[in-house]
């Protein structure tokens, strides 16, 4: 069952505290707004263009990142979770799963698709095992996650 959150009109709130919410639109549909609460780990999804939110998922990580919306695809959207690692949602936060491959996930970036009408590539600043770095993928996080991402080196210098 869906939890309300806080909800602001006019001057007066109504709701438990907001905590870390920080909202984010879908990029395809203007109905729907997710947010992510870095302090309770739970995400609260609006489907009615932001005017009220219900909590659609908890027991996520805390201390993580902000949702980033992939551009063109409709409730599909990723969530660095810090040293919880990187999660994604493909059903408007509905459900997530957690990505394998990346021990930690501190920030998200999505860049331009390699094919025409492909999926956006992945940039993450993480973690996989002991080696932190920049992490790339150009394939939606491959079969089964296993081997999401390749390492990024820039001139000549792996980061």
């Amino acid at each position: 069952m869906s939890q309300p959150i806080a909800v602001r009109r006019g001057r007066h709130r109504s709701g438990p505290s907001t905590g870390g919410f920080k909202p984010v639109a879908d990029t395809v549909s203007a109905d729907h707004v997710y947010m992510y609460d870095s302090n309770a780990g739970r995400v609260a999804v609006s489907s009615d263009g932001g005017s009220s939110f219900a909590i659609t998922l908890s027991g996520l990580p805390t201390a993580g990142g902000e949702i980033k919306a992939v551009p063109e695809r409709e409730g599909h959207w990723w969530l660095p979770a810090g040293d919880g690692g990187l999660y994604r949602s493909t059903n408007y936060g509905g459900a997530v799963s957690k990505v394998a491959g990346l021990d930690a996930a501190w920030r998200l970036g999505l860049g331009r698709a390699k094919m025409t009408g492909g999926y956006p590539a992945i940039y993450v600043w993480g973690r996989r095992g002991e080696v932190s770095g920049f992490w790339r993928s150009d394939d939606e996080g491959g079969p089964g996650y296993a081997s999401m991402m390749t390492r990024i080196s820039l001139a000549g210098s792996t980061i």
